[in-house]
């Protein structure tokens, strides 16, 4: 049989199929849809004419579709030096942001324990009666504190208790330099 022959075979076979389904009136659509899928999927494969009618044809089989790529993936160096770039320019915008949001939150976490400190100092002054001017250890002021604990240190800062009606202070070395912070919040 010739390949012209082999076209109109198989053509004619599955329109039989098409007239024997829509003649049912039961799930016709769904049918016809699924017919044609099979045969889409059958293409999409490289499946030959005369495989899909069932004949067997001459060797030379005609292929309907078959889908061959000869690009090569890849990315070329410019685009590889232009998104290297891009990640350059966002990692020198973000990490001066990111270390001034570290130095606040230190700052945040030392001007907090400062006034712990100057908490734990009214309420010890208060118990054991002293009046301004009393000197204060830290070792009699870590049972006013939480868990019976000095306030731990976070950025290498040292904390200094002053008598009792002066503010506490905290030195501590940021990136300007050795920098002073007091239980007011201030800071010089």
């Amino acid at each position: 049989m010739s390949n012209h022959g082999t076209h109109l075979s198989w053509y004619a076979r599955h329109s039989q199929r098409i007239a024997e389904i829509l003649t049912n009136r039961h799930g016709a659509i769904e049918a016809i849809v699924d017919e044609l899928s099979n045969v889409v999927i059958k293409c999409r494969l490289g499946t030959s004419v005369a495989q899909l009618s069932g004949e067997r044809g001459p060797k030379k089989d005609i292929v309907i579709m078959k889908i061959t790529s000869t690009a090569r993936a890849g990315f070329t160096l410019v685009e590889i030096m232009i998104v290297v770039a891009i990640i350059g320019l966002l990692a020198a915008i973000a990490v001066p942001n990111f270390v001034r949001a570290r130095e606040s939150s230190q700052l945040n976490s030392i001007l907090n324990n400062l006034r712990l400190i100057e908490g734990a100092k009214d309420q010890w002054a208060l118990e054991n009666k002293k009046t301004t001017g009393s000197t204060v250890t830290s070792t009699s002021l870590a049972t006013y504190l939480r868990n019976g604990a000095w306030v731990q240190a976070l950025a290498g800062e040292t904390y200094e208790i002053q008598p009792v009606g002066t503010l506490a202070d905290a030195t501590f070395t940021s990136l300007v330099g050795k920098t002073k912070a007091f239980a007011d919040g201030t800071t010089q």
